[in-house]
């Protein structure tokens, strides 16, 4: 009876982890869930033996992450990335596992730290390792909470996902404990005294400082990527290239008649968006003189995401940015670094460029770019006031890859001009406040204007890094070299 029992509690705890796993993360996801799922996982596993509770968890994990982050890395489930978010579930499912080995080795609340510990380093060593970035992490999902997204200009991400997991491995041992108030008060003193800090912090650091003043700036893009109009373009590359570069000519002009409108209408720096325009290589030249002209007679920053298509099939194709200033020289220039193992372009170096501009240090970098904390980073150290970033994005990751930017702007303290196409456009201060936004799949004028900050601020992240992450790795393997034998009988 007391078997069978059990066994209804199991199904009730996997149930309510399952649930809250899918909405912790990915595309409907909720501050909320992300930080429920652990408990009702540390609440399984730890009454598991450790290999069959990791199983379980693992194949859990593994389903809910390939539902929430369906068609996420790839479109075709012919493809090893189309599985990506289901294998990430076996990964993350060592963290439980770590914890269900040395949880028990352990006297007290410091047992509570293996989780967190294990689920940030994992979380930062496959950010950095893995040639898709960091999207996915599990700090994304508080992107609403404004005074806990501040803790990430000190800590960069990974003092969030750290205080997530924290909080499940809490509430967990605090169950373990129910009949011992002491236990519990020292738990809800030691992480209440934690949370409610950061919260502090982060009101402090949101009250208004003055400002030096605002730009205008314009984000456009003039078609959509995925219907048949944007469709028409990569085949006619394909099959006729004279086609092609006649079509491609009518979007430049296209888009060369809404630069000049945004211009007449005030804005200072117009931005257009990732592949926009596409340019077939032999007329490059000539884009760039008419883009020259514009920025010159409108006395505008211009900001191009040229996607040079080659006739050439041995031939790289180039995703770069070109920056044109009010004297129509060519000022910056960058080409894409993330993703390319996938787009098959021209690798840029990674290095993060900047101009000196009457509206602050500006920089530019492209959509996937933006998912390599480690890499925009640079940024911070080099005290850009604006980023502006040029982005191709699609339904399934939307807004979720928006919020990837939004995010290296606080580590960084730069204000964001995000403008894509197929997705959500955003323009942000240096701490995260939403100054305007635009969704391409719910508006029939794709054009984002916002009157942007022009001072940055500095934050320690951009000083130190990834201190946090190192930190929590190093205590992790300290706790698995220190580990001692617990007094009681291994529980399962």
């Amino acid at each position: 009876m007391k078997h069978k029992k059990q066994l209804y509690i199991n199904i009730v705890l996997l149930i309510l982890a399952a649930f809250f796993t899918f909405f912790s993360n990915g595309r409907w996801s909720f501050a909320f869930a992300a930080w429920m799922f652990p408990i009702f996982i540390l609440r399984f596993t730890r009454k598991q033996k450790p290999l069959k509770g990791y199983i379980i968890v693992a194949i859990i994990l593994s389903v809910c992450s390939q539902l929430a982050f369906l068609r996420f890395s790839s479109y075709n489930p012919k493809s090893f990335l189309f599985y990506l978010p289901a294998l990430l579930g076996f990964l993350y499912g060592g963290a439980f596992l770590l914890d269900r080995l040395l949880y028990y080795k352990y006297r007290g609340f410091i047992a509570t730290l293996i989780f967190p510990l294990a689920y940030t380093s994992i979380d930062y060593i496959y950010a950095s390792l893995s040639p898709m970035g960091s999207t996915g992490a599990l700090g994304y999902s508080q992107y609403r909470i404004l005074p806990l997204v501040q803790l990430v200009s000190i800590t960069g991400l990974w003092g969030l996902t750290f205080l997530i997991t924290w909080f499940g491995s809490t509430v967990t041992y605090i169950w373990d404990n129910l009949d011992n108030k002491n236990q519990i008060k020292k738990a809800i003193l030691i992480y209440g005294t934690i949370i409610s800090l950061v919260f502090v912090y982060g009101g402090i650091r949101l009250i208004k400082i003055p400002k030096k003043g605002t730009v205008r700036i314009a984000g456009i893009h003039t078609y959509d990527l995925r219907n048949s109009e944007g469709k028409q373009y990569w085949k006619a590359a394909e099959d006729d290239w004279e086609y092609f570069r006649e079509i491609t000519k009518e979007l430049q002009d296209k888009t060369f008649e809404a630069t000049i409108r945004e211009a007449r209408a005030g804005a200072k720096i117009v931005l257009w968006s990732e592949v926009l325009p596409i340019v077939a290589k032999e007329d490059e030249s000539k884009l760039l003189k008419k883009a020259k002209s514009i920025a010159r007679e409108e006395n505008i920053y211009l900001l191009m995401s040229l996607f040079s298509e080659h006739q050439d099939t041995k031939e790289k194709d180039e995703n770069k940015l070109i920056m044109v200033d009010p004297h129509g020289d060519i000022v910056l220039s960058h080409y894409k670094f993330g993703g390319n193992f996938i787009e098959g372009t021209v690798k840029g170096d990674g290095n993060i460029h900047t101009v000196d501009t009457p509206y602050g240090k500006i920089s530019g970098v492209i959509c996937w770019d933006q998912d390599f904390p480690r890499i925009i980073r640079q940024a911070g150290q080099k005290n850009v006031d604006i980023m502006l970033a040029p982005t191709a994005d699609w339904r399934e990751i939307d807004p979720l890859h928006t919020i990837v930017g939004y995010f290296r702007a606080v580590e960084n303290g730069y204000s964001l001009f995000r403008q894509s196409i197929n997705g959500l456009s955003l323009a942000t201060d240096p701490k995260g406040n939403i100054i305007a936004s635009m969704d391409h799949c719910q508006s029939s004028e794709w054009v984002t204007v916002a009157q942007v900050p022009i001072n940055g601020v500095k934050t320690i992240y951009s000083g130190i890094g990834d201190v946090f992450a190192w930190i929590s790795i190093i205590a992790l393997i300290l706790m698995i070299v220190l580990r001692k034998k617990y007094h009681k009988k291994d529980v399962y």
